[in-house]
């Protein structure tokens, strides 16, 4: 025979009792990003402590700084408002129309992602660089990038990102200073 008693009371009742005295919370969406690899993470915040949680695959059942149950997660429709992204990506020795379609595909992806993506292929003549004083175009042009990237929210690395000066650069950069970095799958 089995023990159907708990302390002197039944299990069932000790199971109800608990669920009536459970302390829950509400999770509220902070903040929505995504990995290196393009999975997604949210940033919640509990209600009843404050404290921030991540969560990439599922739902916290439990928060686990106060240890009240999540009874509802609120703002699952907020969206990427006014997001930037910079596309990072090797152009030295590339055709304008194969710098394109990486750009295009990326630039897809990240805009399905909520994103708005800026534009950093610049077209400048010997003209204008002569115009201008340019002594170093290699200079110019990075320095543009990073001008572009100072208006932006994170760097999106194409793949071969690592064997380019340029793209090293930006990367170092948004690094340096805490942007959101994204890298292209292998």
């Amino acid at each position: 025979m089995t023990e159907s008693r708990l302390y002197g009371k039944d299990v069932g009742q000790v199971i109800v009792d608990e669920v009536a005295d459970m302390q829950t919370t509400v999770f509220d969406l902070t903040e929505t990003t995504r990995t290196i690899h393009g999975e997604e993470v949210r940033g919640w915040e509990c209600r009843e402590c404050g404290q921030p949680c991540e969560e990439m695959y599922g739902e916290y059942e439990y928060c686990p700084h106060c240890r009240r149950k999540v009874d509802r997660y609120e703002g699952r429709a907020m969206e990427k408002k006014n997001k930037k992204a910079m596309i990072s990506q090797p152009m030295r020795g590339k055709t304008d129309e194969e710098i394109l379609d990486v750009r295009n595909r990326i630039a897809a992806k990240l805009q399905e992602a909520g994103y708005e993506v800026a534009d950093t292929v610049f077209h400048f003549t010997d003209e204008q660089m002569n115009e201008l004083g340019v002594k170093n175009q290699a200079i110019y042009y990075i320095a543009n990038s990073i001008l572009v990237m100072s208006r932006c929210d994170c760097v999106y690395f194409a793949k071969g990102w690592e064997n380019m000066r340029g793209c090293r650069i930006e990367h170092f950069i948004a690094a340096a200073y805490g942007m959101e970095i994204m890298y292209e799958p292998r």
